[in-house]
Parts: structure tokens; sequence; C-alpha cells
């Protein structure tokens, strides 16, 4: 929501304070109701929570693009006269001004990929983009893992062991071709 987004487009920088999520879960006080194929559809409901562990709970930088990007799409949901929902005053909603869905968001992530020239793949996609990015650049497990909001750094090290090993290899590798030089 717009409240944990600070902004500061005249110097780029910017950062989002995670600290709450915002899901569908099922909606117990409403009756199902049957789809035409026989089986039963349980409503669901919008609900504001906290990440799913207190590691999830931070602060994220973001990229001088990023700051100007939400910038713009501040400024545009202030033109459009948008009031916060119940849920809160969202970032990004759809077009009729609704919280997104994930249906919505693969179709967006679809669309983003098919205009790029890349094979389609899912939104979350980005997430281990950022991470895998990360690991590369020569960041710590732990500091990925406090990015990617992860309780422990085990658990970072379980997802990107591949790419950890990677990185490991050519750092490996560039400190026998220097033992070579001086050699």
């Amino acid at each position: 929501a717009w409240p944990e987004v600070v902004l500061e487009p005249d110097s780029g920088r910017g950062r989002i304070h995670v600290r709450r999520v915002l899901q569908r879960v099922a909606d117990e006080g409403a009756s199902p109701r049957r789809h035409t194929n026989g089986r039963e559809i349980r409503p669901k409901r919008w609900h504001v929570g906290p990440p799913k562990s207190g590691a999830g709970d931070r602060w994220i930088h973001l990229f001088p693009e990023v700051v100007q990007a939400l910038h713009c799409q501040h400024e545009w949901q202030l033109t459009a006269g948008w009031l916060p929902l119940p849920e809160g005053d969202l970032v990004f909603r759809t077009r009729y001004g609704g919280p997104l869905t994930n249906d919505t968001l693969a179709s967006w992530m679809a669309r983003a990929c098919d205009r790029a020239g890349i094979p389609r793949r899912g939104y979350y996609a980005l997430r281990h983009t950022v991470a895998s990015t990360a690991i590369t650049a020569g960041e710590s497990d732990v500091s990925v893992a406090n990015l990617m909001g992860h309780a422990d750094p085990s658990t970072t090290k379980t997802f990107y062991a591949r790419v950890f090993e990677e990185v490991q290899a050519q750092r490996m590798e560039k400190l026998h071709a220097q033992y070579l030089a001086t050699g």
C-alpha cells in the first residue's frame, strides 16, 4: 500500500516497507455455491495480514528507475481520483480499481514476455531473477536471505544452491588464474 512506499523522485531514492501482505482466503462465513460441473465453490475474500515470517517484515531499497515509475503511478492514481479500498491504498490495481489477482498478474507477465520476445514465465520468476542476480553480484547468503524475506539463510542456500555453486566455481577459476599469473 502507498503508506509503505517512500519515494524521493528528485534524488532517485526510494524504498518499500514490506510489513503487510494481501491475499485471498476462504470466506468461512459465506455459503458455498455449486459450479455447473457440480463442484462446490467456496467464496473467497481479501485479507490483509503480516508476512509469513518475521523476516518478511523488511525494507527493500529501489532502483532509481523503479522510483520514477512508482512516482508516475502514484500521480496517475491521484489524478484518476481512486479512493483507498478497504484493503488499503494499493499501489497496483486492476483497471477497475480493485486488488490484483494471480490471474491478472499472470496475464500481464505473459504479455510482457511476448512483447520482450522471450519465453513466457510466471511472475514469480522475477523474484528468482533478483535473488540469482544478487548472488552472482557477490552478495552473501545472509544478504540475499534478508532481501528475499527468508527467516533463515539456509532456506536461501537451498533454493539457490545451483547459483551459489556456479558463483563459487567462477571465483575459484579467477583465483586459479591469479595464482598462475603470479606463479
